[in-house]
C-alpha cells in the first residue's frame, strides 16, 4: 500500500492595484476576487496528509505569482528550515516525524494562510494484556489494553467454537484505552453462547487502522480463569469449652460443585476482637478439605482465649486457578468462645496506693485508693468480669467490689480508721473467682519521712519520659520505689490500665520509653521494709517536643493594686532545674487586658512582655496600666528549647478612676418642646458608671440611671421635654461614677448650641381695660415661642357668640359696652407663625445637631392659650335700677314682720321643764329589790337625792312663760316640747317620748374655759342650821335656798357654783352635744344589785349621751348597811338607754346652765348620804342647791356598755326620756323659777 509524502499549498487568491481611481479599484478587486472565490475555498478547505510512522514528510507552499515572502507555519511557529524551489513555491522536509498529529498552515505575502493536518503513526501494535475471567462460571469477562496510538484503532473479537471463530459479545470502549467484553449464557441473534463446560477457549483479536491491521490468537485454560463466588451459610454449629474450639460449616455455590471439573481449595483465617489489629488475620490450614463438596465442615480448635469474640473468613478458589486476584469473597462468622472462671488474679505491688487523713468527731479516720494491674480483657475469660477485694483488718474480712462505672483498676475505702489492714484481689467473673490471689499491706498510717516531692515529669519526642523527684533531707535509704503511670485524664485516678515497675532506691530520676500513641500520667511511692509512703501523682508535667506546659503549679500573688500599677509575686512548686545543665534561663511575665466574659486577652489592646534573666527575682511592679481594667498575667519559663508558657492565669483588675467623657453627642427631632439628644458611653469608662447627666444653659435637665450589672455598650437616646419653644439651648453631657462619686468632664467642653423650633407663646397674665379714650393693654407673654407676629382679643358680650380681632402690638382701640346690656369679657391671646425654612430651629454645628427642613409650602400658625377672662361691667338702665330697689324693700319688710310674728310665738309659750321620771324618787310600793328598801327606817337618804325640781324664787329676772303642752313626757309618740311652769306643782312622773323633728332648740354645754370658779375662800360651810334649806324624800315642802346665783357680767348667763369639797374632784371632760335629748340613763339607787359594775375602758362616742361609769365614780355614794353587803350608789348604778335620734334642727345658741354636783353641801365627802333633820323653810333653790345639776353631771360622767341591758324601774319605759327646751336669752331661760310639787301631786 503506497502513501502520499509530499503535498502541493498553492493560493489562487491574487490582488492588484492599479491608479487612483478608488471607484474603479474596489469593482476591479471585488470581481477578481468573486470569480477566484471558489479555487480559494476549495484549496482551503482542510485536508489530511497520512505519513507512515518511520517515512519522511514533504509539505510544499504555492503562490500563482512570485513572492519572496512565502512561509509555512506550524501552529503559529514559522518553519525556518524550509527550501525555496523557484519564485512561486518553497518546500518543507522532515526526514522522520515523530507521531504526531498536528497542523501546518502556508501563509502568502497577502497575509493569506491555508490549512493542512498531518498524521504520523504506524499500523496497530499487539496488545500484551488480553485476559478473561469467568465468575462462578455464569459469565466471562475478557479485557485488554489498546496501546498507545495517534490513529483510531478498531478492534474485534471472536472465539472459535467447533472449529468456527464467532464473535462472542460487544466490544464496549473505557477512557479510550481499556476495551472489554462479557459473554454471558443467554441466547443472542448475533452472538454465540457461553458455554461453562469447555475446558480451553481459543479467541482472534483483531487490530486495525488506516496504516494498516494486525491479527492476534489467544489460547484461554477455561477452569484457571474462573473466580467462584463467596462461601454460603458460614455458622458455628458446636462449640466446646475445655478446648476452646468451635465447629464450623458451610457451603459453596451448587454450580462449582457440579461443572467445576478440577474442584476448589479453601483458605480460612480468623481475627480475635479487641487483640489483632483490623488488618491483621491469623491463618488456619485447611488443605484436608475435600474439593469437591457441596457442603463442608472444619472443627477449629485450640483457640487461644476463653470467651472472646472470634471473627472467621472463609475464602474458595478454583483448584488450577494460580493467582490471588482468583480468590472469592470472603464469608464470615463472629462468635464467642465459651467462658471459664479467670486463670489468675491481678497484680499488686508494694505502695500501690493513696491515703487522705481527715477528722470527724474527734476520730481520725482515712480514705484509702487501693491500685492494681488489671488482667487484659482476653484473661477475663467470662461475662459480668469484676475483682473481688477481701479486706482483713482486726482479724475481720469484707468482701468488697470496685465501681465498674469508673474503673476496674481501684477501689475506693471510704472511712477507714488508722489500724494496719490486709488487702487480697482475686479475678472473678459468672464462672467464679480465680484460684489464687494478689496481697497488699497496708500500715496503720503512711511514713511522712519517705514522702517524695516536686515529682516531674518531662516529654521527650519519641514517647521517652524524663522522671525525677526528691526526698526529704536526712531520710534513711530506701529499699525501693514503686513507679506506676497510666494514660493520662484530669481526676490524676487511673481509669484506664495501670503498670507499674520496681526502681533502685537510690535513685531519684528515671528515664521511661512508652508507646507515642497516648500521653501518660506517673505515680511514685518510696517504700522500706514494712513502711511505705503512699503514691504520689507528678505535680509538674511538660513536653520539651513541644513546648507545652501541661501541669507546672505556679502561683501567682498580687502585691497592691492602683489605677495605674500592679505589683506581683511568684513562686513554683516544682523543680525547674532537674538535669545536671540548667536548662531554664529566665522568665518571661506576659500581661494583657483581658475579656470580660473569657480568660483570653482583648484582641483590640496590645500584649506586654518583660523579660527576667534573674532566677532569683520572683517579684515585679508593672506601671503604665490602665484604670478599671481586669489584666491577666501569666508566667512563662525561658528554656534553652524555648519558651514555655505555664498555664496559670492571675487576673487583677485596675482600681477605678474619674471617667472620660461620653462621646460622639447628637442632637436630633428637634421639636417646639422637646429634642432627642444621643450620645456614646465613655472609652474607657475608668469605672463603673452610675448614670450620665444632661445640663442644658448650666441647668441640670436629666439624669440617665445605668442598671446594675448592664453592660452599657450600646448608644443612648434621650428624649428632653418640658422645653420652651423657641428658646436657645447649650447642653452637655457627663458621665458620674456612683462608687467614687466623681463626674467626668462635660462633653462636648463648650457645649451643643440648638435652638427648639417655634411654637405656641405662653398665656398672658396681665390686661387692662381703660376707658375715655377706650382701648385695651395687655403685657407680652413671658414666653414668646417665636416672634410674636400679632395678637388675637377675643371679646364676648352678654354670654353672646364671641368676636376676633387682631392687633399688632399691646394695645388695641375700640368702644366699650356699645351694644352691651349688662357685661363684656376680653380674653387675649399671642400668635407665631411658622414660615422660616428650618422651623425657627438654628445650630451653630450641623454636624451634630439635624436641623429639620420645612416639606410643605403652608405657613404654620401657633396660637397661644387664651388669657383668663377679664371683665367689663357696664351701667344698667334707670327703669331697671327701680326694680331692683322695690324688691329689696318688699323683702325688708317681709322679714321684718316674719321676725315679729315669731317672737310674739315663742312669747306666750309656756316652757315647763319635765324631768325624767329616773330623777324621781318613787313610793314605797314600788321599791321591789331586796337590797333597799324604804320602808327600812334605818336608811336615810341625802338631801339631794329628792326631788328638787321646782321653787318659787326666781333665779334671774321673771318673764312670762308660757305652758304650750304639759303632755310631752306622757307618751312616746308625742313629740312636742314640754316644760315646768310656774303654776304647776306636781311630781314629774318619767314617762316615753320621742324626739320633736320640728325643735329649734338643742341641748349645749359652755365651754368649759369661759366659766369662773370661786376662790376657796368662798367656800360654803353646811352645818346644821342649813336643814331647813331641805326636806326628806316624801315632804311636798321645796328645798330652799338664799344663796343668790353667780352671774357673768359680761354675758348674763348663770355660772356655776364653785365646787366646795377640798380635795380634788375629777374633772369631767366637757364635750358640746349635737342633740338635743337628755337621755334617762340613770337608774335610780333603789334598784342596785349589790354587784359591782364591770369597767368599761373605751369612752362610748361623744354624741352619744353615755358617760363612763369610771368617770362618775368620784360622785357615787356608798349606801349604808341595809341588811345587804354594801354596795356603790351613785350614777354607776343607774341604767343607761341606746342612743337616740339626733333632732333634724339645732340651735346653737341654745344653752344650759349647770352646777357641779360638790357645790353641794350634803354632797361632801364628809356628809354625803345624811339626810338633815330641819325641813326646808324656803321655796327657792339656789344655784348651789340645784339638784338637777348632780343628775345631769351624773350623765354627763357614768356610762353603761351599749350591750349592756339597763336596770329600770318596771313602770319606766326602757326608752324614757325628756327633752328640754330653753329660751337663748339669759333674762328670759325658762329655767329660771323652780315649783316644788304638792304631797296631793306626787301621791297621784
Amino acid at each position: 500500500m503506497a502513501y502520499n509524502q509530499s503535498y502541493k499549498l498553492t493560493t489562487k487568491c491574487r490582488v492588484t492595484t492599479k491608479g487612483p481611481n478608488f471607484m474603479l479599484l474596489f469593482w476591479y478587486t471585488f470581481i477578481i476576487c468573486l470569480f477566484s472565490l471558489p479555487s480559494v475555498m476549495s484549496f482551503c478547505a482542510s485536508g489530511t496528509v497520512e505519513v507512515i510512522y518511520g517515512n519522511p514528510l514533504e509539505l510544499y507552499c504555492s503562490s500563482e505569482k512570485p513572492s519572496r515572502h512565502l512561509a509555512i507555519l506550524q501552529g503559529s511557529q514559522v518553519m525556518n528550515n524550509t527550501v525555496r524551489i523557484n519564485d512561486t513555491t518553497i518546500k518543507l522536509y522532515i526526514e522522520k516525524p515523530e507521531k504526531t498529529s498536528m497542523t501546518y498552515a502556508c501563509q502568502t505575502e497577502d497575509g493569506v494562510k491555508c490549512y493542512t493536518r498531518v498524521l504520523v503513526d504506524s499500523p496497530p501494535m499487539n496488545v500484551t494484556d488480553f485476559t478473561c475471567i469467568s465468575y462462578n462460571l455464569d459469565y466471562m469477562n475478557c479485557s485488554w489494553t489498546a496501546p498507545i496510538k495517534i490513529a483510531l484503532i478498531n478492534y474485534s473479537l471472536k472465539v472459535l467454537v467447533n472449529k468456527d471463530y464467532r464473535v462472542p459479545c460487544e466490544i464496549k470502549v473505557v477512557n479510550t484505552y481499556s476495551h472489554y467484553c462479557v459473554w454471558d449464557n443467554r441466547e443472542h441473534d448475533n452472538y454465540t453462547v457461553y458455554r461453562e463446560t469447555e475446558d480451553t477457549y481459543y479467541f482472534q483479536l483483531t487490530a486495525s487502522n488506516k496504516f494498516g491491521s494486525r491479527v492476534q490468537n489467544f489460547e484461554i485454560d477455561h477452569y484457571s480463569f474462573v473466580k467462584p463466588g463467596a462461601p454460603t451459610n458460614v455458622r458455628v454449629i458446636t462449640k466446646m469449652t475445655k478446648s476452646h474450639s468451635v465447629m464450623l460449616q458451610w457451603d459453596i455455590p451448587s454450580v462449582l460443585a457440579h461443572l467445576l471439573k478440577c474442584g476448589v481449595e479453601h483458605r480460612m483465617e480468623y481475627q480475635i476482637a479487641k487483640i489483632d489489629r483490623t488488618d491483621e488475620f491469623r491463618s488456619v490450614n485447611v488443605t484436608s478439605l475435600p474439593i469437591n463438596n457441596t457442603t463442608y465442615k472444619f472443627l477449629l480448635k485450640n483457640l487461644p482465649y476463653a470467651h472472646m469474640q472470634y471473627e472467621v473468613r472463609i475464602y474458595i478458589r478454583s483448584k488450577k486457578a494460580v493467582k490471588e486476584e482468583f480468590w472469592s469473597d470472603y464469608n464470615y462468622t463472629i462468635f464467642f468462645t465459651a467462658s471459664e472462671r479467670p486463670r489468675r488474679s491481678p497484680d499488686v505491688i508494694a505502695g500501690a496506693f493513696t491515703e487522705t487523713q481527715y477528722e470527724l468527731a474527734s476520730t481520725s479516720y482515712r480514705n484509702i485508693m487501693v491500685y492494681w494491674r488489671q488482667l487484659e480483657e482476653y484473661e477475663e475469660a467470662g461475662e459480668n468480669f469484676t475483682y473481688k477485694v477481701y479486706v482483713t483488718r482486726n482479724n475481720k474480712t469484707e468482701v468488697k467490689f470496685p465501681n465498674k462505672t469508673l474503673s476496674l483498676s481501684y477501689i475506693a475505702l471510704d472511712k477507714v480508721p488508722k489500724e494496719p489492714m490486709q488487702i487480697a484481689v482475686a479475678s472473678n467473673n459468672v464462672n467464679g473467682s480465680s484460684i489464687n490471689s494478689s496481697h497488699l499491706y497496708i500500715p496503720a498510717e503512711v511514713d511522712r519521712n519517705l514522702k517524695v516531692s516536686r515529682f516531674t515529669q518531662i516529654a521527650y519526642d519519641g514517647g521517652i519520659y524524663r522522671l525525677s523527684w526528691v526526698t526529704k533531707e536526712n531520710t534513711t535509704k530506701v529499699d525501693n520505689y514503686t513507679l506506676l503511670w497510666c494514660q493520662h485524664n484530669i481526676t490524676k485516678i487511673c481509669s484506664g490500665r495501670l503498670n507499674f515497675k520496681v526502681l533502685d532506691g537510690d535513685i531519684n530520676n528515671y528515664k521511661i520509653n512508652l508507646t507515642n500513641e497516648y500521653r501518660y500520667q506517673f505515680a511514685i511511692s518510696a517504700n522500706k521494709g514494712m513502711a511505705t509512703s503512699g503514691i504520689v501523682w507528678a505535680t509538674c508535667d511538660m513536653s520539651k517536643d513541644t513546648l507545652q506546659v501541661y501541669s507546672f503549679p505556679v502561683s501567682i500573688q498580687t502585691e497592691s493594686t492602683g489605677k495605674s500599677f500592679v505589683a506581683i509575686s511568684w513562686s513554683f512548686s516544682c523543680e525547674i532545674n532537674q538535669e545536671p545543665n540548667p536548662s531554664i534561663i529566665g522568665y518571661n511575665i506576659t500581661y494583657c487586658v483581658g475579656l470580660k466574659t473569657h480568660s483570653e486577652c482583648d484582641p483590640s489592646y496590645n500584649s506586654s512582655s518583660i523579660i527576667i534573666n534573674d532566677l532569683h527575682q520572683m517579684k515585679l511592679n508593672i506601671t503604665g496600666l490602665r484604670p478599671f481594667k481586669t489584666y491577666l498575667f501569666t508566667v512563662s519559663l525561658v528554656t534553652i528549647y524555648g519558651t514555655m508558657k505555664l498555664p496559670t492565669i492571675r487576673s487583677v483588675t485596675t482600681t477605678e478612676d474619674t471617667p472620660t467623657p461620653p462621646r460622639n453627642i447628637n442632637i436630633f427631632n428637634v421639636q417646639s418642646n422637646s429634642f432627642d439628644i444621643s450620645f456614646d458611653p465613655p472609652d474607657p469608662r475608668n469605672g463603673i458608671i452610675g448614670n450620665y447627666n444632661i445640663y442644658c444653659n448650666g441647668k441640670f435637665q436629666k439624669a440617665i440611671d445605668v442598671e446594675s450589672g448592664s453592660n452599657d455598650l450600646n448608644r443612648r437616646n434621650v428624649s428632653l421635654t418640658g422645653l420652651d419653644p423657641f428658646t436657645n439651648y447649650t447642653c452637655t453631657v457627663n458621665a458620674c461614677n456612683i462608687g467614687i462619686k466623681n463626674c467626668s468632664q462635660p462633653a462636648p467642653k463648650n457645649g451643643i448650641f440648638v435652638r427648639t423650633r417655634i411654637g405656641a407663646p405662653s398665656q398672658i397674665q396681665t390686661v387692662n381695660i381703660h376707658s375715655k379714650p377706650d382701648y385695651i393693654t395687655w403685657e407680652t407673654p413671658l414666653k414668646h415661642g417665636g416672634n410674636i407676629d400679632y395678637y388675637q382679643i377675643r371679646r364676648t358680650i352678654d354670654g353672646k357668640e364671641p368676636t376676633i380681632h387682631k392687633a399688632n402690638n399691646l394695645s388695641f382701640n375700640l368702644m366699650l359696652c356699645s351694644g352691651v346690656q349688662n357685661n363684656e369679657t376680653f380674653e387675649i391671646r399671642a400668635v407665631n407663625l411658622d414660615n422660616d425654612t428650618n422651623h425657627g430651629v438654628i445650630a451653630f454645628d450641623e454636624t451634630v445637631v439635624t436641623v429639620p427642613i420645612k416639606s410643605e409650602e403652608k405657613e404654620l400658625e401657633f396660637a397661644g392659650e387664651w388669657s383668663r377672662p377679664f371683665l367689663n361691667t357696664c351701667t344698667i338702665n334707670d327703669n331697671t335700677t327701680v326694680v331692683v330697689i322695690i324688691l329689696i324693700v318688699f323683702a325688708l319688710i317681709c322679714v321684718g314682720y316674719g321676725c315679729i310674728k315669731l317672737y310674739q310665738k315663742y312669747k306666750n309659750m309656756d316652757i315647763k321643764p319635765v324631768m325624767p321620771e329616773g330623777l324621781l324618787i318613787p313610793g314605797p310600793e314600788k321599791y321591789v329589790f331586796e337590797a333597799f328598801n324604804t320602808l327600812n327606817k334605818d336608811i336615810k337618804l341625802s338631801s339631794d337625792e329628792t326631788l328638787p325640781l321646782t321653787n318659787t324664787k326666781t333665779l334671774v329676772a321673771p318673764s312670762e312663760v308660757t305652758q304650750k303642752d304639759n303632755s310631752n313626757c306622757n307618751s312616746s309618740n308625742q313629740t312636742e316640747s314640754s316644760g315646768l311652769s310656774e303654776t304647776y306643782h306636781g311630781p314629774i312622773d318619767r314617762h316615753p317620748s320621742t324626739s320633736d323633728d320640728d325643735s329649734n332648740t338643742s341641748l349645749n354645754l359652755e365651754d368649759a374655759s369661759k366659766i369662773e370658779h370661786f376662790s376657796k375662800d368662798e367656800e360654803y360651810s353646811f352645818t346644821d342650821s342649813d336643814d331647813k334649806l331641805y326636806r326628806d324624800s316624801f315632804n311636798e315642802k321645796p328645798f330652799v335656798s338664799n344663796h343668790p346665783p353667780v352671774i357673768n357680767p359680761s354675758t348674763g348667763y348663770v355660772q356655776s357654783v364653785p365646787t366646795p369639797l377640798k380635795h380634788q374632784t375629777p374633772k369631767l371632760s366637757i364635750e358640746p352635744s349635737n342633740s338635743s335629748y337628755v337621755k334617762a340613763g340613770l337608774s335610780p339607787p333603789i334598784f342596785t344589785t349589790g354587784v359591782l359594775p364591770p369597767i368599761v375602758k373605751n369612752h362610748p362616742p361623744t354624741s352619744s349621751g353615755y358617760v363612763l361609769r369610771e368617770d362618775a365614780l368620784a360622785n357615787s355614794m356608798i349606801i349604808p348597811n341595809l341588811g345587804s353587803p354594801a354596795m356603790p350608789f351613785g350614777p354607776e348604778s343607774l341604767p343607761t338607754t341606746p342612743n337616740l335620734p339626733h333632732p333634724t334642727k339645732q340651735n346653737p345658741n341654745s344653752y344650759i346652765q349647770l352646777q357641779s354636783l360638790d357645790a353641794l353641801s350634803s354632797l361632801k365627802p364628809t356628809e354625803r348620804n345624811i339626810v338633815p333633820s330641819m325641813k326646808p323653810t324656803s321655796a327657792v333653790i339656789s344655784p348651789g342647791d340645784a339638784v338637777i345639776n348632780k343628775h345631769l353631771s351624773n350623765v354627763l360622767s357614768a356610762s353603761q356598755l351599749a350591750d349592756d341591758p339597763p336596770v329600770l324601774d318596771p313602770a319606766m319605759s326602757p326608752n324614757a326620756y325628756c327633752r328640754f327646751s330653753w329660751n337663748t336669752d339669759p333674762a328670759n331661760d325658762n329655767l329660771k323659777t323652780f315649783y316644788s310639787p304638792t304631797s296631793d301631786t306626787y301621791n297621784n
